[in-house]
């Protein structure tokens, strides 16, 4: 698999709030990330910060992601912890209160494609040379 990854600030902002990751566990499966801090909230680039570290850092650990319905629950249950991380984070910091991202994940195995998605951020998928919207 080719895999890449390139984020940009854009033309209204001076800082960039997006992280991305690509992280692989034993199994060899992968999990890509894309999370987009929300822009005119404070502290965008921390949540989104938080989302790819903590995800991509739990996937690199197991062994294997299992089934679909695995990857399913493994996904949402995860998303759900980070977030409540990312709340926490909030009440315990109020400069950042209010912080937030948008998250996109591709869950990829030798028997499937799994994406989830929170907020607006979309997932692709390139096929036959055309580029297809999935989320």
């Amino acid at each position: 698999m080719k895999s890449f990854y390139l984020t940009d600030t854009g033309r209204v902002r001076t800082h960039n709030e997006d992280s991305v990751t690509i992280v692989k566990n034993a199994a060899n499966e992968h999990l890509m990330i894309v999370a987009d801090g929300m822009g005119g909230h404070r502290a965008g680039e921390v949540a989104s910060s938080m989302v790819v570290t903590q995800i991509g850092s739990r996937f690199s650990s197991i062994n294997t992601i299992g089934t679909k319905i695995d990857a399913v629950n493994w996904l949402k249950e995860n998303i759900d912890e980070v977030n409540a991380n990312i709340i926490r984070y909030g009440e315990e910091n109020p400069d950042s209160s209010g912080l937030g991202t948008t998250a996109v994940m591709a869950l990829l195995t030798d028997d499937f494609l799994i994406f989830a998605n929170v907020g607006d951020s979309s997932g692709y998928v390139l096929k036959d040379k055309k580029l297809h919207k999935i989320t």
